[in-house]
């Protein structure tokens, strides 16, 4: 089925050992994971070559004359990783240990080091120490065939990813409390979907005529194939947050520079080829481009899905596969709280037009 199905019926996951397609299909090749970053550059680099060479044929036909910062460059290389790749062995390889296994095996060494932390309060070192330890005496490091390079691959990756990045002070008690929170990231709650949850609420059918209609509330995302779902919402969401950041505006300041040294016919073809919107649509009004304006909050918060920046207080450690889960499973069910709240809301309203329809009924 992963190899010779259609894509739309290919599974993601190998049911029994847990391998992805990825991994099924490459099973008797040495470099694959290497080969796979190489393809995936690769198609990046070429989509963007493209899309630049298109932008720039589309300028300079209507505007010989566009200066060299208005052409579109090829984008750099980006930084290298922080931490080296996993050895690139082949499924087939004896000594091969699956991606799942591998975050199965992190997240049991980052709660017991968790646990670790808050019961003793030793140093991160030390209870890096405990871990190691207990792993030597009846673990996955125990001198048995399931000790390979591999495993002491994802062990140097916890010790760089975790310890060394625990600056809690357990003697304070926010610190502790952001602890336990991380541990309590590590079990289901099942409390979002303990109970059945109903409403009904006012929605038009297909040829546009009122009905009402009942929704179900859906248990919080926790599942892969759940935060996939919430994470196509989410890039929709975003998609349309950013959509203001990708238009050129005629109060740019680089705009307002360049359009200076113009004539009014060469500023007219500026405008219509790149598009240029005006920033102010009246006098008085607020100016629509953001680069003029006060970033939103909304971009500053720490646990939203996709923060790029220094954090403004210290963190539990967290394995980074896992900490994305947290913030992602965190974030959606607060956005699923309060979607249904306003659905809540919005279906006592319904049900009290409908109780003073009914009361007052052939009295009007």
């Amino acid at each position: 089925m992963m190899r010779l199905a259609p894509v739309p019926w290919r599974p993601a996951i190998e049911k029994l050992f847990l391998w992805t397609r990825d991994e099924v299909i490459n099973q008797n090749n040495p470099d694959w994971i290497e080969k796979l970053k190489e393809k995936e550059q690769q198609k990046i680099k070429d989509q963007d070559e493209e899309e630049t060479k298109r932008w720039n044929e589309r300028v300079l036909k209507e505007f010989p004359a566009a200066p060299a910062w208005l052409l579109r460059q090829p984008k750099e290389e980006g930084p290298a990783p922080l931490l080296p790749s996993p050895p690139p062995i082949a499924p087939s390889h004896p000594e091969y240990i699956c991606m799942k296994t591998q975050e199965r095996i992190l997240r049991r060494w980052n709660r017991e080091y968790l646990e670790y932390r808050l019961e003793s309060r030793w140093s991160p070192e030390k209870c890096a120490y405990e871990v190691l330890k207990r792993e030597m005496d009846k673990g996955m490091l125990d001198g048995t065939d399931e000790e390979n390079s591999q495993m002491k691959s994802i062990w140097t990756r916890f010790y760089l990813y975790v310890p060394s990045t625990d600056h809690l002070d357990l003697s304070k008690r926010v610190d502790r409390d952001k602890v336990r929170e991380a541990l309590s990231s590590f079990d289901y709650d099942p409390s979002s979907c303990e109970e059945i949850r109903t409403l009904q609420q006012m929605t038009l059918d297909e040829f546009g005529y009122p009905q009402i209609q009942t929704f179900m509330k859906l248990p919080h995302a926790k599942m892969d194939y759940q935060i996939a779902e919430m994470d196509a919402l989410n890039a929709t969401f975003m998609d349309g947050i950013n959509k203001n950041f990708d238009v050129m505006y005629d109060d740019d300041f680089y705009v307002e520079l360049m359009m200076a040294k113009m004539s009014e016919e060469e500023k007219e073809v500026m405008r219509r080829v790149l598009s240029i919107q005006p920033g102010i649509a009246e006098e008085g009004a607020r100016t629509k481009n953001p680069r003029r304006r006060a970033l939103d909050s909304h971009f500053y918060e720490e646990n939203r899905i996709g923060f790029i920046g220094p954090s403004h207080s210290a963190t539990a450690p967290l394995e980074p596969g896992h900490r994305e889960i947290v913030i992602k499973q965190r974030q959606y069910a607060m956005a699923n709280e309060e979607q249904w709240a306003a659905m809540e809301e919005a279906a006592d309203r319904i049900t009290e037009a409908r109780q003073l329809r009914h009361t007052y009924k052939g009295r009007l």
